[in-house]
């Protein structure tokens, strides 16, 4: 049966547990403060624009794009580290395009 949700296709990946539980997506157990949550990332993007011509849709493929790569990643290898690392690539990336600080 093929994976259908975000908990069955982590579930699927063997990512599941400790990795996302401090996750932002699940510190509410109501959906619609979940939905907020991105609200606010959106409202944090108007406040620090990005420096770099970048769209919404554009960082949401590229969000999926390490998310789902990181987990075929870690299931080939049978670790948790690729997707580990993907993470805080793209944490890294995301910080670097919205600082304050202009590009050296």
């Amino acid at each position: 049966m093929a994976a259908t949700s975000v908990d069955q296709l982590c579930a699927a990946a063997g990512v599941t547990g400790p990795l996302f539980a401090s996750a932002d997506c699940h510190k509410h157990a109501d959906p619609l403060d979940r939905f907020y949550g991105y609200i606010d990332f959106r409202a944090a993007l108007e406040r620090r624009p990005p420096r770099l011509p970048v769209t919404a849709g554009s960082l949401a493929i590229y969000t999926r794009t390490v998310l789902q790569g990181g987990f075929v990643l870690s299931k080939a290898q049978g670790d948790h580290a690729p997707l580990l690392e993907a993470l805080a690539h793209l944490k890294a990336y995301l910080t670097l395009l919205c600082r304050k600080e202009p590009l050296q």
